[in-house]
């Protein structure tokens, strides 16, 4: 857009604050929605006149058609940095009056990068502030729904989404986002959980954490962990139980959530996803079909069973995707007869190949469980482990190299 000489006109009489200038230049033709070009970004001339701290001035680009929800922005090395005039007027309490009257969306926010911060959370706001805004934007009973979510107030929760709260509000601060429903799984609140699914909470949400260590997001099911009535709640609803967090780029499958044991991961699988997939994925480790696998695993199929006979049957690529896919790396498989019980591990059943008890290893297995576990029913009731003569040197140093205190070198 080419600049006109009554819009550079209204440029230099708003750096000086003249009022009466800037109505002239206005009546000569100048643009109210004028922008520079300034530090690597753009600069409306309305944000400029807000940052000047002189409502006159205000009011009468807001009169001649300025737009209230116009923003700054301007690039810098940690991303594009926006920041709308209602946002860079707090706490002047005066012109962020005038810009909410002619439309400025009370609850906004500004981002640096993918980082928003919320109005709400504005260093400089003042009570007065925070009042004037919650009186002008529906979104406000989204501040309201956070409060009460965060202080466990199920009553409160519900009257603010009576009055309009999204059930997907997030609270946002300094850049970190967290759902509604995140910190009710965090708090182990089944109610609020119930409640805010009920509204329409995504079953899904992700927290999003930046700091100096990395970035880290988490799923709702993630949080609830070790709470079954919430996991239960959540994967009736729709969420992926193979879904998983993040941090600074690595995953951490919620199958592998130190607080998740074997017994909750099955219940939850066996209530929530296809039981014909496990038949597909048996047949499949049977085969060693890696793409069949992955199939079988995609549409829901539980892996912790099919670790041990993948192990059994050397399919490193087979192990390696259903631990993976949240396969417990101490699953393994017993016999039980009135007379004895017995156990082994994967690890067991993977020795003494060095590839895949270093997958198993690496995932969480434990040196000690490459021995079979016996117990005797009879009455001298004997109990222990059987020693293992088949482990070559190779693999005493790798179970060395995972602090195997117990093992016991035959």
């Amino acid at each position: 857009m080419s600049v006109t000489e009554a819009d550079r006109g209204l440029i230099e009489a708003v750096r000086r604050q003249d009022v009466e200038s800037a109505r002239q230049a206005l009546h000569a033709g100048a643009n109210a929605k004028l922008e520079e070009e300034l530090q690597g970004g753009r600069t409306p001339i309305l944000f400029t006149s807000v940052a000047s701290r002189l409502p006159p001035l205000v009011g009468l680009l807001l009169e001649r058609g300025a737009d209230p929800n116009a923003a700054r922005e301007h690039v810098t090395s940690e991303g594009t940095i926006r920041t709308p005039c209602l946002y860079a007027a707090v706490p002047s309490v005066e012109i962020m009056q005038l810009l909410i009257r002619f439309g400025a969306t009370a609850r906004c926010f500004a981002a640096v990068g993918s980082r928003r911060y919320d109005i709400l959370d504005h260093p400089h706001s003042t009570q007065e502030s925070r009042d004037l805004l919650s009186q002008h934007a529906g979104g406000h009973a989204d501040h309201r729904l956070l409060e009460a979510v965060r202080h466990g107030n199920l009553e409160a929760a519900r009257e603010a989404l009576d009055q309009g709260a999204d059930a997907n509000a997030e609270d946002w601060d300094r850049g970190d986002r967290t759902p509604a429903i995140f910190t009710a799984c965090m708090m182990r609140n089944l109610d609020l959980v119930r409640l805010l699914l009920d509204r329409g909470a995504d079953p899904g949400a992700v927290q999003s954490r930046h700091d100096r260590s990395g970035d880290m997001e988490t799923p709702c099911l993630y949080a609830a962990v070790p709470s079954v009535p919430i996991l239960k709640t959540l994967l009736r609803k729709g969420a992926d139980l193979r879904s998983f967090a993040t941090w600074d780029g690595k995953r951490y499958p919620v199958l592998k959530h130190p607080g998740m044991s074997t017994h909750v991961r099955r219940q939850l699988f066996s209530r929530c996803l296809s039981k014909d997939a496990d038949g597909r994925l048996a047949d499949a480790v049977r085969r060693g079909d890696l793409a069949a696998a992955q199939e079988a695993l995609d549409e829901g199929a539980f892996p912790d069973p099919f670790l041990f006979p993948a192990c059994e049957g050397r399919q490193l690529e087979i192990v390696t995707l259903l631990l993976e896919r949240g396969a417990d790396p101490r699953a393994g498989e017993s016999e039980d007869s009135p007379m004895e019980y017995r156990w082994r591990s994967c690890l067991w059943a993977a020795a003494p190949d060095i590839k895949l008890m270093a997958a198993l290893l690496k995932a969480g297995a434990q040196p000690e469980d490459v021995y079979e576990v016996y117990r005797s029913r009879d009455d001298v009731r004997t109990e222990g482990t059987l020693d293992r003569t088949d482990l070559t040197p190779a693999v005493w140093k790798l179970l060395g190299q995972y602090g195997s205190g117990t093992a016991k070198k035959a």
